[in-house]
């Protein structure tokens, strides 16, 4: 942990970044949020896309500041994928909302997602047919890369950082069912599980090789101590012990920012561990044959 902080503390931008974060009202992303802010010295343009717009500005308006801080919120219900297009479209558009920001942009340097939802229920259909927990620990992450890939290659070709981070569960998974991909037929929560993982060690592998000049990074954050379950009399019971079992959110993001940040991961593609320690993806279950799979089967 020290290491990281150390690394993330040394990091010195010469251009103005543009980070969005996917999922950055609460837990890993806030923590993300907050340490990137504070690691730039507010020297930054921040986006925020979610639904909670009350937890948004609460944590927007906690962030460190400077003269040159830009720091938005862009509302988006990111389990349906036709919202996912139209949040795009605001970022590259004229918009006049006040809430509007610098837009249109003309670059992203770094593009950070760890949107989700704690669920025990089964197949829960979006109205767009997708299973809620696969929509947003999968497809709402390749859909945010694949649309926003132009804007990251225009930070590359300016000779600055253009890195993808999807925070989940990188060599969890096992092999995919190319008959089932949307686990309509054989779906199960350790199915759910298995395929977003896998899917998502997919997802950088195929998209690093589509767009040689980006970095992509399927990470791991580690049992962490988050918001989900608060509504449960029995977590708020057991909350003091699991304070000494679990990762903060803010020491995680402390890994997940030494991620976004290292240097020899400028391009291609990266698995790692939640100490941000890469992992050796001929030991993941993905094959190019699956990659093309996958990406055919979303795009």
């Amino acid at each position: 942990l020290s290491a990281a902080k150390a690394a993330n503390a040394s990091v010195k931008f010469s251009y103005r970044p543009v980070a969005l974060f996917v999922g950055g009202t609460s837990g890993i992303g806030r923590a993300t949020v907050e340490a990137f802010a504070r690691y730039t010295k507010g020297d930054a343009h921040i986006i925020i896309i979610g639904q909670n717009e009350a937890a948004a500005t609460e944590v927007l308006s906690s962030l460190y500041k400077s003269p040159s801080s830009t720091y938005e919120f862009l509302p988006c219900n990111a389990t349906l994928m036709s919202n996912v297009s139209a949040a795009c479209k605001s970022l590259t558009s004229n918009s006049t909302s006040s809430s509007a920001g610098s837009r249109p942009l003309t670059k992203l340097n770094f593009l950070f997602m760890t949107p989700g939802i704690l669920s025990t229920r089964g197949f829960t259909p979006t109205s767009e047919g997708i299973d809620r927990k696969l929509s947003l620990n999968f497809y709402t992450r390749f859909k945010f890369a694949m649309e926003l890939a132009p804007l990251l290659e225009a930070a590359a070709d300016a000779g600055e950082d253009a890195r993808v981070i999807s925070v989940l569960a990188p060599g969890t998974g096992r092999k995919i069912d190319a008959q089932d991909l949307g686990l309509k037929k054989s779906y199960t929560l350790i199915r759910a599980a298995s395929m977003a993982s896998t899917a998502n060690d997919l997802m950088v592998q195929e998209f690093s090789e589509r767009h040689p000049k980006l970095s992509f990074t399927h990470i791991h954050p580690g049992f962490v101590l988050t918001s989900f379950g608060d509504a449960s009399i029995f977590m708020r019971m057991i909350k003091p012990l699991l304070r000494l079992l679990l990762t903060s959110p803010q020491d995680c993001a402390e890994f997940m920012l030494r991620a976004l940040f290292d240097p020899a991961a400028a391009k291609g593609a990266f698995h790692r561990n939640n100490h941000a320690e890469l992992m050796d993806p001929s030991k993941l279950p993905i094959s190019p044959e699956d990659q093309k799979l996958v990406y055919d089967h979303l795009v």
